[in-house]
């Protein structure tokens, strides 16, 4: 008793230590700008999707249907759109549909590093040369450099504001052609080895019939992150008001991640099982009630149990068989006068076992018979015939007899032995 108590005392010490040393080390944070809409890490959709549903006045809510679908569905209504992705490239289908939106009054915002081609070419709009990666590779600090997103003056009825930014939050920039008609909403300053700025846009809008198109540059800033952080969210917040005067749809059709994983795409799905597992209340109510049981059956187990011991059958006597295999083998073969021999062997035993005397240690028939009268109290007179015919057959290894002869000479055996 008082080493099972021991046992589980060490096993409660572990499962403690366990517990404390998963509970006190720090949330581990996945920085994969995945986008998705159930993605809880910095840099998923799933609080910024939440925050803009009680944001926006008509409406918010996330699909995966591209803009094809929603603008064959959408003729006798105006929805606004919202497209979030690291490479907002839609294909030549879904452009010619984005642009029959925004012609019956849409709002369509890209926030993307890239964006399709073929929009870049008819809008005159085209994204600046990333060369993030060279500035970052040559800073004398590790620290992550700040660039600053400027708000314009008066865009939207909002006065000019200052957003600090991290560099690799923000794309390059915007090259906007002459012929663009694009407003700009918001410019970089772009931060540069030599401790110099470069200007760049990095938000404009561009009016499309009755609707609008909205490109922006900032799409970690459209995520859990940007929407929690007190430094970027009005930035967030003063873009989104544009598309406030129609219900809200955010795509997830063009993003990457979407794409591979499906609805539930989340920054954990890579990670592994028991991630997953950990991640839905339901799987992890199981997952603890199944550690529970298992502590509970170890403690209750724990003490050694003696077990039945099963009793041993006695071993089968084997002397039937095998006299029944040899006498089988002689008669296959034909020899009754040597089953007479072997008989007469075994008789003798049994005689001397039960009385003593050995009927082998006399030599004449008279002297057997005489000797086996007086131990089975039978006549002398009836034995005589029988102990000649044995000892002719004893004599004489030449001498056959019939099966029949021999069946009956082994009967009379055996009556004397049972009268023994």
């Amino acid at each position: 008793m008082r080493r099972t108590a021991q046992y589980v005392a060490f096993v409660a010490l572990l499962l403690g230590v366990a517990l404390w040393t998963q509970v006190s080390r720090p949330k581990q944070f996945v920085w994969l700008p995945t986008y998705a809409h159930h993605d809880t890490q910095p840099l998923g959709c799933a609080v910024f999707d939440s925050v803009m549903s009680f944001t926006l006045p008509r409406g918010y809510e996330v699909t995966g249907k591209p803009i094809s679908s929603m603008a064959r569905t959408d003729t006798g209504r105006v929805r606004n759109i919202l497209v979030v992705a690291d490479d907002a490239t839609l294909g030549y289908g879904e452009l010619d549909a984005l642009f029959r939106m925004t012609k019956r009054g849409a709002k369509v915002m890209l926030v993307g590093n890239w964006f399709d081609r073929k929009l870049q070419d008819t809008l005159g709009v085209h994204p600046a040369p990333q060369q993030l990666a060279e500035m970052v590779g040559e800073a004398k600090e590790l620290t992550v450099p700040l660039d600053t997103l400027v708000w314009a003056d008066g865009a939207g009825g909002y006065a000019e504001r200052r957003f600090p930014v991290r560099s690799d939050f923000v794309a390059e920039g915007l090259y906007l052609a002459d012929t663009c008609a694009a407003r700009i909403l918001a410019r970089q300053h772009v931060w540069q080895p030599d401790d110099t700025t470069r200007v760049m846009p990095v938000a404009v809008s561009i009016p499309l019939g009755k609707g609008e198109l909205i490109l922006v540059q900032t799409p970690r800033l459209f995520t859990n992150y940007g929407i929690l952080h007190p430094r970027y969210r009005d930035f967030v917040l003063r873009l989104l008001d544009r598309l406030k005067d129609a219900p809200v749809v955010r795509t997830q059709a063009y993003n990457e991640f979407y794409a591979e994983y499906g609805p539930d795409a989340s920054a954990d799905r890579p990670g592994g099982p028991f991630d997953y597992i950990l991640s839905q209340p339901p799987l992890r109510w199981a997952f603890h009630v199944a550690l529970a049981a298992i502590v509970l059956l170890m403690c209750f187990t724990a003490r050694r149990r003696q077990r039945p011991i099963p009793p041993a059958e006695p071993l089968p006597n084997r002397n039937l068989e095998f006299v029944k295999l040899i006498g089988t083998l002689y008669f296959r073969h034909e020899t009754p006068a040597e089953l007479m021999r072997k008989k007469w062997l075994y008789f003798a035993d049994e005689v001397q076992r039960r009385t003593g005397r050995d009927l082998r240690a006399c030599a004449d028939p008279d002297e057997q018979a005489a000797l086996l009268a007086e131990a089975a109290g039978m006549d002398a007179e009836r034995l005589l015939p029988l102990m000649r015919r044995m000892h002719a057959i004893l004599a004489t290894d030449t001498l056959s007899i019939g099966t029949d002869e021999m069946k009956r000479l082994t009967d009379r055996l055996n009556d004397v032995a049972r009268r023994l």
